[in-house]
């Protein structure tokens, strides 16, 4: 399953409207790639996310605590995003493509 930022304004934006404002703009070259990204993953039939108002962070976030509440699913994000640390559990792992590592919670918490 794939998630993304829905493209309007998040809640975090209504509350602070300083949120991710020291943030690097999405460069206009991924920016073109977006449309072809969706109809590939469309093609693909992988299921994809997004919800008006809130981050992918928000819906991976809700999709793994979802998944890991059943004893017989584990989980495993794929992301290089950091914060979605926080979610590794027992049954959550992430994996960084860009550096080819999983985490877990031994190799979390020796890490941190």
């Amino acid at each position: 399953m794939i998630a993304r930022d829905a493209p309007t304004r998040t809640a975090r934006k209504e509350i602070n409207e300083e949120y991710k404002s020291n943030r690097v703009a999405m460069p206009d070259e991924f920016k073109r790639q977006m449309t072809m990204i969706k109809e590939l993953v469309a093609q693909l039939q992988i299921p994809s996310l997004e919800m008006p108002g809130f981050e992918a962070d928000d819906i991976i976030a809700t999709i793994a605590k979802c998944y890991q509440k059943r004893n017989d699913m584990n989980v495993k994000i794929v992301s290089s995003d950091k914060d979605l640390k926080q979610l590794i559990t027992d049954g959550v792992v992430m994996y960084d493509a860009m550096k080819n590592t999983t985490t877990d919670q031994k190799s979390f918490q020796q890490e941190y």
